[in-house]
């Protein structure tokens, strides 16, 4: 356990310091410039998301077959030059989106800003995350620690003597460049390589057709549910209630991503070593993928349940009086994490059918549902904030059909005690947010928070530590976990 230990101190501290980032920033910048940096990341995420991610799935997939294989560091050297095409890539996106936008094209300095983001922020994605992958769960963890305060030091910086959307993108891609060079260093030390490894494509077109193209489609789909629809909500509504927005969602993002990170870091390389070793026999799969399914779908419900519950002091503490109009926001947003959250862990039984063009009807299904709820929303004339009811409709939508299609390719049980208490913790959340008056005063607020979040720690020793499944994923060990 000493090394969930690591994952979990560490991903805290992480996610501790990114939500002092986003006191700062709140405490310098106004909802109409937060709105600006929103519609900037939009073009970060597009990248990682639609050109990156699927290639580092792929990468995942098939780290430790290349670590024995002794070609990892010749792979992971040829996908660094495809991040560094993908940044160009995000160059022109940003001339064409903001053409789109405005008539005009963006200056220098927007441009640079979204080349760093890109090639900085995703070697950083590629490096960090493949160490705990190998086994060097402490080393991740210290880096990802690393690259947490420097952004806040970096971005602190560029806000005080700055103060422009650009330089406070420069600054946080800056600080995560250090650690993925140290990150990129150690695995160049410490992965044995085959000195007689002839160079190759790093994936033939086959399998980048079968198996990235899928997941790039469903990550654009993802992509516009999560970030694209923010370029309509600022040309129809305006930076300000955008800035709203993204601030709200962000929030919900960053906290339920804060939890959702330790557990993929430490339970998926986990869940693919079963995989590799289970290769042949489909039903050790299956009860492979019931065992993740039933140990992390409950453990969302729950952490759901305790946002929507704190939803009012989080936004108070972190967005000040400036953004308190986000609370509504932060609390849909949590909603739509639960959905998205959940139907990542159901679509994990696609890579293990090797068939990812199933998971582009759920996205796209969302896709759908976001467009016609929100034309609905727009004819009975709801206020402008509705609009997230658009978004949370679409996840729902989502994480039905996934289930649905994702159960037909692996037969995985779902275990209805664990899944009951997760609901049980979410439906009292939902009430406490819904019903609760909030006090104004700070040590009063403190105080009430703490006090109704106890019952929720007998739910969480029910779900987490009497489920079984948590004890079947702890006993697969990784190569490494005793050379650190």
């Amino acid at each position: 356990m000493s090394e969930f230990l690591w994952i979990s101190i560490g991903r805290i501290c992480v996610g501790l310091l990114t939500l002092a980032n986003v006191k700062i920033t709140t405490s310098y910048f106004s909802p109409s410039q937060y709105g600006q940096l929103a519609l900037l990341i939009s073009i970060q995420f597009f990248c990682s998301l639609v050109l990156v991610s699927p290639i580092g799935q792929y990468i995942n997939r098939h780290t430790h077959e290349w670590q024995s294989s002794g070609i990892l560091r010749q792979k992971l050297d040829q996908h660094s030059n495809y991040l560094l095409a993908t940044a160009l890539i995000g160059m022109a996106i940003c001339c064409i989106f903001s053409f789109l936008r405005s008539g005009v094209s963006p200056d220098w300095f927007e441009l640079l800003a979204i080349f760093l983001a890109v090639y900085w922020v995703n070697l950083n994605a590629t490096y960090v995350p493949l160490l705990n992958m190998l086994g060097f769960a402490k080393k991740s963890a210290q880096l990802s620690l690393l690259g947490s305060a420097l952004v806040v030091l970096f971005c602190f910086f560029s806000l005080k003597y700055i103060d422009s959307v650009p330089s406070w993108l420069i600054a946080y891609s800056s600080a995560l460049l250090v650690p993925a060079f140290i990150a990129r260093s150690y695995i160049r030390k410490y992965v044995v390589t085959d000195p007689d490894f002839e160079r190759s494509d790093f994936l033939n077109w086959a399998t980048y057709r079968d198996f990235c193209i899928p997941l790039a489609i469903s990550a654009g789909l993802l992509w516009f549910l999560q970030y694209g629809h923010r370029w309509i909500i600022e040309y129809h509504w305006g930076a300000s209630f955008l800035g709203l927005l993204a601030l709200g969602m962000t929030l919900a993002m960053q906290i339920f991503g804060l939890v959702e990170s330790v557990l993929m870091q430490y339970f998926y390389p986990r869940f693919f070593k079963k995989l590799d070793e289970f290769a042949a026999e489909d039903r050790s799969q299956e009860i492979a993928m019931s065992q993740i399914v039933n140990l992390l779908g409950p453990i969302y419900l729950l952490l759901a349940g305790i946002l929507l519950t704190l939803a009012y002091p989080i936004v108070f503490l972190l967005g000040g009086s400036s953004y308190i109009d986000a609370y509504f926001f932060f609390a849909v947003g949590i909603l739509i994490e639960l959905c998205r959250s959940v139907a990542n862990v159901f679509s994990l039984a696609a890579q293990i059918r090797k068939v990812t063009a199933t998971q582009v009807p759920p996205y796209l299904c969302a896709i759908v549902l976001f467009f016609i709820t929100s034309v609905l929303l727009y004819v009975i004339s709801l206020p402008a904030k509705f609009i997230a009811f658009s978004l949370l409709v679409a996840g729902i939508g989502m994480v039905v059909m996934m289930y649905y299609l994702m159960y037909n390719l692996v037969n995985f049980t779902i275990q209805v005690g664990y899944w009951l208490l997760g609901f049980l913790a979410l439906s009292a959340g939902i009430s406490i947010n819904l019903l609760f008056s909030w006090s104004e005063n700070l040590a009063f607020l403190v105080l009430e928070s703490f006090l109704i979040s106890l019952p929720f720690l007998i739910v969480t020793y029910y779900i987490i530590f009497t489920n079984a499944n948590l004890n079947q994923m702890l006993k697969c060990s990784l190569n490494n976990e005793k050379k650190e």
